[in-house]
């Protein structure tokens, strides 16, 4: 369906609203941003594919490129696609806004076809771990927008990145000439939301927009005393390393000891055979029938002393692995959480030392 850009000025007017810029894909409007006469409130308008709304060159333009992303908002090869540790579906809570109580019309429509996404080995590795957090939260964000029709974006240095209605997510790189570094959160709603919104569209976006800020400060504050809770561990560290120190010492011990335990064992059992070598190379000629048998009854008590020993070093081999298995155990445990905490400290530290700089 096409439509123009004229059409929207004049419903943008009896709003008090205006454009500022368009962001174009194949010199159609994809983004429009949107604000109050004054500037002072400002939103994204998303075009869907359906409607083809040529750009007007009288405004600023923008040409925008996708980036290869998961409509999961993961992006390929994420080193941390992990799930969040922490509740997120209680965290960011939904915001509520009036009149958003009618359910939205779903209608099905096919995506433009993509336009030669930016693969992300052609992004730097910097803005790469940047995009991979900001859609992380995004992710949170949208929670708090999942039940109404306004959706968030976040802008960063030449980058969109955006939930869309349906709550997907995609990216886009946008040609601009002065990239800002800093990040701007963006509220957006579709161009048929609007229509149904657009007498209340100036008090909805600023009460979303609020509605966020106020969950980020909350959670801001949940995040700060978790923080410090965990920071409160490190004199715990301190009891838990002397104690798995103490554990690997002791197990040590156990292993020295049944070592020679073990030798000790394995003479026995050797002097044992020699004897009852000794005894069967005796002649039975020698002493007649009487030493016979007693040759045999000394034989007898060594073979069974013999199956003692080796019963005894049985299960002393097997009490071995076992402290042997529990040492790698130890051993194995503590160093991967030790390197994992080293590396996850490391960038508490950074992330901490970045608050300093904002």
């Amino acid at each position: 369906m096409s439509l123009s850009v004229k059409k929207l000025e004049k419903l943008l007017e009896t709003c008090s609203l205006k454009i500022v810029r368009i962001l174009s894909m194949e010199d159609k409007c994809r983004y429009i941003e949107i604000s109050n006469n004054d500037g002072s409130n400002k939103f994204l308008l998303y075009i869907l594919s359906k409607y083809e709304i040529n750009i007007d060159r009288k405004y600023e333009v923008n040409k925008i490129q996708y980036i290869d992303i998961n409509t999961d908002g993961n992006i390929p090869n994420d080193f941390a696609g992990a799930k969040e540790s922490l509740d997120s579906e209680n965290v960011y809570e939904n915001i509520n806004i009036s009149n958003n109580s009618q359910k939205e019309t779903v209608q099905n429509y096919l995506e433009e076809n993509y336009n030669t996404p930016i693969a992300v080995d052609n992004i730097n590795i910097l803005d790469l771990n940047n995009l991979r957090e900001i859609f992380r939260q995004l992710k949170r964000l949208g929670l708090c927008v999942r039940n109404i029709k306004y959706k968030f974006c976040i802008f960063y240095k030449n980058y969109l990145c955006c939930i869309r209605r349906d709550d997907s997510f995609e990216g886009f790189i946008v040609q601009t000439r002065e990239p800002k570094h800093d990040y701007t959160l963006c509220v957006s709603i579709d161009l048929e939301s609007f229509y149904e919104k657009s007498t209340s569209i100036c008090e909805d976006i600023l009460s979303v927009r609020m509605g966020a800020y106020k969950i980020l400060e909350k959670n801001n504050i949940i995040h700060m005393n978790k923080l410090q809770k965990m920071l409160e561990e490190k004199e715990n560290l301190i009891v838990y390393s002397q104690n798995i120190i103490k554990k690997k010492e002791q197990y040590l011990e156990y292993l020295k000891k049944m070592q020679i335990m073990l030798d000790n064992l394995k003479d026995s059992q050797k002097n044992i055979q020699k004897k009852i070598t000794e005894l069967n190379r005796e002649n039975s000629h020698d002493g007649g029938l009487r030493q016979d048998i007693q040759r045999t009854h000394q034989i007898g008590k060594l073979q069974a002393e013999l199956q003692r020993v080796r019963n005894l070093r049985e299960e002393l081999v097997q009490n071995i692995s076992n402290i042997q298995n529990k040492y790698d155990n130890i051993c194995l445990k503590t160093d991967k959480v030790f390197f994992d905490n080293i590396v996850m400290s490391d960038a508490i530290i950074k992330n901490i030392l970045c608050l300093a700089n904002i």
